[in-house]
């Protein structure tokens, strides 16, 4: 049995300050269970982390390479302090304890809750985890409305509680929730808002300041932090960092420049959601001379003049949601595709366009897209997908009973075949006793060898051939469960929603020509068996 250890500790356990829930602490409770456990014990056990994530949705780099493992085979064994550990999502958690894991044939291990999937077949057990399961949901909203409260009095005090200072700024290392300016970048800030005075657009400004070779926030933050950005990269691509027109506005818009500390400006749409709503003004937590001005206030209020009156730049809302946003990427140069709506006096225009060949004189194509016809594409695609899963589970279901009493048939021959295998060396070393002591001639021995030698290699080759056919039916299950998709509840779906992509596309990649490419995510599809 191949064992994993999932370990997770988040931003709100730290805040509850919980000993118990530590890293350190949930891998002693873990590996300790195993070591009183006779069936778990000498199993070779693998760990995941994910150190600082919620529990509140699965978007987890350590929950991802766990699931990638189990579908891969290497791992049938999943054990954790607590359900809350895994997931806090109580229809997640009953979702892969109910459907996928048993699907998958993976055990499932909750140390706290007393949990085994091995020895749960429903019942009052099954209405127990759920309600566990159900009050961490709770539980998780609780402690998010708690940590938004103290957020807000800390930052209304003027103590800035964040991971990184904007570009301009570095945390000060004698008061973490203080900034100082950071030369190296505050000179780039004061070079764009003086090219924005000198009557460039955004669009040259990018140009120029990737042409000057001037060092992006996000190199400069990676420069800062040392924070490894290597996993966000298509393998084999390196990032190219390059200035662009969303930068170029947020900071010539970021009143953080004038000294000022401004936060509260969007808010979760939900615990657990990435998905972020504006605030009104008047709601944002503004506190002044927090720190030292990068720029002064009348060059701030003449850009943003500049800005309001200059022709070419895109209103505001043009920009647009849509469920694939952010997964679009061009084929050519490899970057995120913008969604725009173009308004006209008939009618509105949703597109998809990449603008990223013609800003930085790029060897790429300029793509432009019906937003609609991509966003049918993909539903299509799913539903085929999802529809090819139905037909394949029913052949697969058939093909599992034939197999269940061929395997059964197969079984009783290979303990045959293996007590016949062991009764036969049995019986030589009995011979050789008799031969040592003398109770049985040479020549005699040596012939008895030699036939009971013959009958083994012939149980071999009968031991060989049906571990073959073990291997040729393993094969062909795989074959029929190769792109399987197994969330049922999205048989029938007729609309794109949020939740149906996070769980099925992992990248749409727009060429020329009516060229797509739709890729699907591997925790979507069913398992090999091994």
């Amino acid at each position: 049995m191949r064992v994993a250890k999932y370990l997770r500790l988040s931003n709100e356990d730290l805040f509850n300050k919980d000993e118990s829930s530590s890293i350190v602490n949930q891998r002693l409770l873990i590996d300790s269970y195993i070591q009183r456990s006779e069936e778990l014990v000498g199993c070779k056990a693998e760990e995941f982390i994910d150190d600082g994530f919620t529990g509140t949705n699965m978007e987890r780099p350590g929950v991802a390479s766990l699931l990638n493992e189990v579908k891969s085979g290497n791992i049938n064994c999943i054990i954790v302090k607590d359900f809350s550990r895994f997931t806090r999502d109580y229809l997640e958690l009953g979702r892969y304890l109910e459907k996928i894991f048993p699907f998958m044939n993976v055990r499932f291990i909750s140390v706290n809750d007393n949990y085994d999937s091995k020895d749960t077949v429903g019942g009052i057990g099954e209405i127990d985890n759920s309600f566990k399961a159900l009050l961490n949901d709770f539980y998780s909203k609780d402690v998010s409305e708690k940590v938004l409260s103290n957020y807000r009095v800390q930052t209304k005090l003027g103590k800035a509680i964040l991971w990184a200072p904007p570009y301009g700024y570095m945390k000060d290392p004698d008061n973490k929730h203080k900034f100082l300016i950071d030369e190296v970048a505050a000179k780039i800030v004061r070079k764009i808002y003086q090219l924005v005075l000198d009557g460039l657009s955004l669009h040259k400004i990018a140009r120029k300041l990737s042409e000057d070779g001037d060092i992006t926030p996000a190199e400069r933050k990676k420069m800062l932090t040392n924070m490894d950005y290597s996993y966000m990269h298509k393998k084999g691509q390196t990032k190219k960092y390059r200035w662009n027109i969303s930068t170029l506005s947020r900071i010539t818009t970021n009143r953080e420049y004038l000294g000022y500390l401004v936060k509260g400006m969007t808010t979760r749409k939900e615990v657990g959601s990435r998905k972020r709503s504006y605030v009104d003004e008047e709601d944002w937590i503004i506190v002044e001379d927090h720190h030292e001005p990068i720029i002064t206030k009348e060059a701030f209020d003449r850009v943003q003049e500049i800005k309001k009156t200059r022709q070419g730049t895109y209103p505001k809302g043009n920009s647009i949601d849509s469920t694939i946003k952010g997964l679009v990427t061009c084929k050519y140069c490899g970057h995120v595709m913008q969604f725009l709506k173009l308004s006209k006096p008939t009618k509105e225009y949703y597109y998809i366009k990449c603008r990223w060949g013609r800003l930085h004189s790029l060897d790429c194509k300029e793509l432009n897209y019906n937003m609609k016809d991509i966003e049918d594409l993909v539903l299509k695609s799913i539903q085929l997908q999802y529809n090819l899963g139905v037909e394949q589970s029913k052949l697969q279901s058939t093909y599992d009973d034939v197999a269940r009493e061929n395997n059964a048939i197969r079984s009783d021959k290979l303990n045959k075949l293996s007590r016949d295998h062991e009764q036969i060396k049995k019986l030589k070393r009995g011979d050789y006793e008799k031969y040592k002591f003398n109770k049985l001639s040479k020549e005699e021995y040596f012939k008895r060898k030699k036939l009971l030698d013959k009958q083994l290699e012939e149980l071999d080759i009968k031991i060989k051939d049906i571990k073959s056919e073990d291997i040729e039916l393993l094969n062909s299950q795989n074959a029929i469960r190769k792109g399987m998709f197994i969330h049922e509840k999205y048989i029938g779906i007729n609309r794109l929603t949020d939740e149906l992509i996070n769980d099925t596309i992992e990248e749409i990649i727009l060429g020329d020509n009516n060229e797509i490419e739709i890729k699907f995510k591997t925790s979507a599809q069913a398992p090999e068996i091994n």
